[in-house]
């Protein structure tokens, strides 16, 4: 693969990576949210 390419191809998969971490972080705090507010009902 060519070096503009290589460029062109990581340009591009770099905003999906970033909006799957995104999603990840946002799904581990909705995640903790719910295991906060169990915890506070049992507690």
């Amino acid at each position: 693969m060519g070096r503009y390419n290589r460029r062109l191809f990581s340009t591009i998969r770099q905003p999906t990576m970033e909006a799957e971490r995104l999603n990840a972080i946002t799904n581990q705090i909705a995640d903790l949210r719910a295991r906060e507010q169990e915890l506070r009902r049992y507690l």
